[in-house]
């Protein structure tokens, strides 16, 4: 089974305790409410300070965003819900039917696998566009010492940069390929926090290793176009081929840490045909790990390609808590595991939970196309000489 890789690197900064305000959903539609009419710089500021508890679904986030549409606004709200996509929605949204029986259950669950392994034997080859924000927070640390005021404050999470680049499916195998990318940002940006696998190994690991851990029911959910089953899964550590690769550990010289990881998350399918239209996995990774979180959530939908509709990833989230790292000699590297950008390390080798950084991606992908070639034979009429 092809393992599921998560490499990160960060940047070297030390991150005092901060703790954000923590809301629901509703309270922070009062607060949206109320200070509605400030300038966007602003109301950003006090998004960006807040932490929600429960889920924030697609369609109110892009009622909020037209409501107030500055940028910088715009961004914040991304980042706030991008965090609360491992949570679960407020309890008001949940439809309040009974579970299905035992049995039900079940064949629900026959019927995802069935269409995992039938979508992923009829993908055709293709191109898509791969568009992603990176927010971090920016930790306190000290600056060079020529500089007047040594000292850089704490801020809270907040966009750093964009940057797009073409994923390749071919021979139903994800073709990783960051040479095209093009970065959009006002400072040189480190792309911190990447992820592969969306276009298959992902279903596939999950369904296997769920299968070896524990796999239950937990509840229905109200989907965008109709009700959601959710399960929810716990893969051990000796069942797990969930692998996260952090760049860079200092040990005599820098080294990738690696290391299986337990994880657990939901699964969610559509209550008729069992198609999965979302997926979660959360590492089970504690101190002192240089690493105390690598959570990852991938949407699956509907997109035409050549004419054809396949159910294919649309959106994905990735989440890292992780020690801080140099951000210096970056370069893009690339395996058949993983790919991410290495740099060298901090000199320190344990920082405690509160120095911890914050890293998210919010990625789209778009403008699915069929991957093909043309050929054309000429051919010339003009019969050539016998002797020749």
């Amino acid at each position: 089974m092809r393992k599921l890789t998560l490499l990160l690197l960060f940047a070297a900064m030390v991150l005092p305790a901060y703790a954000a305000k923590r809301v629901t959903v509703a309270q922070l539609e009062q607060m949206l409410t109320a200070i509605h009419g400030k300038s966007d710089t602003q109301i950003a500021k006090q998004i960006y300070g807040l932490e929600l508890t429960e889920r924030l679904n697609a369609a109110k986030l892009a009622q909020w965003e037209k409501e107030l549409s500055g940028s910088e606004t715009r961004q914040a709200l991304i980042a706030l819900a991008d965090q609360s996509e491992f949570f679960d929605p407020p309890p008001a949204e949940n439809p309040t039917a009974a579970a299905p029986d035992a049995e039900s259950q079940r064949q629900l669950l026959q019927q995802a696998e069935q269409r995992v392994v039938e979508t992923l034997s009829k993908l055709p080859n293709f191109f898509a566009d791969r568009k992603i924000n990176l927010f971090e927070d920016t930790p306190a640390h000290e600056g060079p010492a020529v500089v007047s005021s040594a000292y850089v404050s704490y801020q809270p999470l907040h966009e750093v940069g964009k940057f797009s680049s073409t994923v390749l499916y071919r021979d139903h195998k994800e073709v990783v390929d960051w040479g095209d990318t093009k970065i959009d940002a006002t400072d040189e940006v480190v792309l911190s926090l990447l992820t592969t696998g969306e276009f298959g190994p992902i279903l596939r690991m999950v369904l296997a290793d769920s299968g070896q851990g524990a796999l239950t029911w937990s509840h229905w959910e109200q989907g965008a176009v109709g009700q959601e089953a959710v399960y929810r899964y716990s893969v051990p550590k000796g069942k797990s081929h969930y692998e996260i690769q952090f760049c860079c550990i200092p040990a005599g010289s820098n080294h990738v840490y690696k290391e299986f990881s337990g994880y657990h998350g939901e699964i969610t399918l559509d209550a008729i045909n069992g198609t999965i239209h979302r997926l979660t996995l959360q590492g089970d990774l504690k101190p002192p790990n240089p690493m105390t979180k690598s959570n990852l959530m991938v949407e699956y939908g509907p997109v035409e390609i050549g004419g054809k509709t396949y159910i294919c990833p649309v959106r994905s989230v990735a989440l890292a808590l992780a020690q801080p790292q140099a951000r210096s000699n970056a370069g893009l590297t690339g395996s058949s595991g993983f790919i991410g950008l290495h740099g060298a390390a901090e000199e320190s080798n344990s920082m405690p939970e509160s120095s911890l950084q914050t890293l998210l991606i919010d990625v789209n992908f778009e403008k699915y196309h069929m991957f093909r070639s043309e050929t054309r034979i000429l051919v010339d009429n003009n019969p050539e000489p016998k002797e020749k």
